[in-house]
């Protein structure tokens, strides 16, 4: 067999390998239109499929026609970390109403995600659970996310009368010490750490205000499985006209 065909083999089973380090944070970025090297971070996104990030509506709800979404992470090119970034299109659920009612947005990114990230699954949050919350704070934010432990009160023990948003709240130095910098969009994962289980709904808290409000994503798990079944479709689609590929390759080999 020649050095050329195993190369051609060895290239095309590696594009059927997928490799995850527990990569799944990552920032919602705004961008001038047709010019993302201006972009700025808005919010924190967690990856559910190779091709989809699930973020809050407030954060996409762009009004503007000169601004358009994207999303950024960081990759090491060989010599230096640089900004990776993908336009983006956005799909706000309809009945988004306030910060704390649907508040929930999934974008489809141009290319996908490569070797390296993780697609998380969709799950619950409960009334006194514990879980870990990321990209909270950090020069970086979600880009080089932190990870910290919060619990999670059910809507009957948060302030208002709504029966979506979930909180935790902090003492007077806690806020002080844990608040700044916390964006939302930030995903909380309870347990499983192959699963998101909530989201953060408000863009950080303080000794004022001293409550974070989540949603928790099963309550919106139908409507995100629909927005993604298109970019899950292809992605199989894709993967199966690789494997194609790869038994021709094969077949003309052998």
């Amino acid at each position: 067999m020649e050095v050329k065909n195993i190369f051609l083999i060895f290239s095309a089973l590696l594009l059927l390998t997928k490799t995850c380090n527990g990569r799944f944070v990552v920032s919602v970025i705004e961008y001038e239109f047709g010019n993302i090297e201006t972009a700025t971070v808005k919010c924190g996104g967690t990856i559910i499929s190779n091709r989809n990030v699930l973020t809050t509506a407030a954060c996409v709800n762009v009004t503007s026609p000169d601004l358009s979404i994207g999303v950024q992470y960081l990759a090491f090119n060989g010599t230096a970390t640089v900004p990776i970034r993908h336009r983006a299109t956005v799909r706000i659920h309809p009945d988004f109403a306030s910060n704390r009612e649907y508040n929930v947005a999934v974008l489809e990114i141009e290319g996908s995600f490569g070797d390296g990230f993780e697609s998380l699954s969709l799950g619950a949050l409960n009334d006194s659970q514990s879980c870990f919350l990321y990209g909270w704070g950090g020069g970086n934010g979600p880009a080089d996310p932190r990870r910290e432990s919060v619990t999670v009160n059910g809507p009957d023990s948060c302030p208002g009368d709504n029966t979506q948003a979930y909180c935790s709240r902090f003492g007077f130095f806690e806020a002080l010490a844990r608040c700044p910098g916390l964006l939302p969009g930030s995903p909380l994962v309870c347990g499983d750490e192959r699963v998101v289980n909530g989201m953060v709904l408000n863009g950080g808290c303080s000794a004022a205000q001293p409550y974070l409000y989540y949603h928790s994503i099963e309550d919106f798990s139908s409507w995100i499985l629909w927005e993604t079944a298109g970019a899950e479709m292809t992605t199989k689609v894709s993967g199966f006209l690789l494997f194609a590929a790869l038994l021709t390759c094969l077949k003309n080999i052998l």
